[in-house]
């Protein structure tokens, strides 16, 4: 069942490399916030799980300088060919990517003096073991940072309750994503401790981006995660529900489009010495 949940994800994100973050590049954002937050410094060591397409790799990449070097690894190979491509004639000569599993870790202990993972974890089918893995090639008080959606949600909160009338009864219920994506913070930090951690703190950054238009939005959807449930509708209920979202999408407009409201909880945790 694991690898089941694993083949899809990559399929997922394969199936999506082409668009990904290329609308509301919140990933770019959030990537380079977190590795801020997080104190990547000249020589450092750093792992990036779930490395996508950079968002938390390329401004690591920057931080570590010449005499640090910096390893993505993910679990899709679409993904890892456009980061790859960003990456050839850079200059990031101390950049490699690797297509890898978080739950079974191909490195030596104590390799690494960060790892980092954006929007990532709830992936995870083994979450206690991957995070095992994470804090295993950590050195002695090197730091691990992730970043989460502090509300649960992708995209506007309210897209589930739009969409569930469109939505085949399949046994699938309408709030799916939203129980998928939820990391409670009290039982991650937890999980943290258990892994070999200390000090686990997490905090709420917060951003505002826009969508110019109801079809910018539209692509959007489609370039993420969102896709996979609004792939369920049935071809003739598309362009009523298109119609339901641009209604409630309406509720967000001002001077600049479409306000999107983007909170976002980091958590860092520190190896045990």
């Amino acid at each position: 069942m694991a690898d089941d949940v694993k083949s899809g994800i990559a399929r997922m994100y394969d199936e999506m490399s082409s668009t990904y973050n290329e609308v509301v590049p919140f990933h770019t954002y959030f990537g380079e916030r977190l590795v801020a937050a997080v104190g990547v410094g000249e020589g450092d060591h750093v792992l990036d799980v779930a490395t996508g397409q950079g968002a938390c790799l390329i401004p690591a990449a920057g931080a570590v300088g010449a005499t640090g070097w910096v390893v993505g690894i993910d679990l899709s190979r679409e993904m890892l060919d456009v980061l790859n491509r960003s990456i050839t004639g850079s200059g990031l000569d101390h950049v490699r990517t690797e297509l890898m599993d978080a739950e079974a870790l191909r490195f030596a202990d104590r390799s690494f003096d960060v790892v980092s993972c954006g929007f990532a974890v709830f992936f995870f089918p083994d979450r206690a073991r991957a995070l095992g893995e994470l804090v295993r090639v950590l050195r002695a008080g090197g730091t691990v940072a992730f970043s989460t959606f502090a509300n649960d949600s992708l995209g506007y909160p309210w897209f589930g309750e739009v969409v569930a009338p469109f939505l085949p009864d399949d046994g699938i219920p309408p709030d799916a994503a939203r129980r998928f994506l939820h990391v409670d913070p009290d039982e991650f930090h937890r999980q943290l401790q258990r892994a070999g951690c200390e000090e686990p703190v997490s905090q709420i950054v917060d951003a505002r981006f826009h969508f110019v238009s109801a079809d910018e939005h539209w692509a959007w959807l489609m370039s993420n995660g969102h896709r996979n449930t609004i792939e369920r509708i049935d071809a003739s209920q598309i362009e009523p529900f298109k119609d339901a979202l641009g209604e409630r999408l309406e509720q967000h407009r001002d001077e600049q489009g479409y306000e999107f409201d983007r909170p976002v909880r980091f958590t860092i945790a520190r190896r045990a010495a």
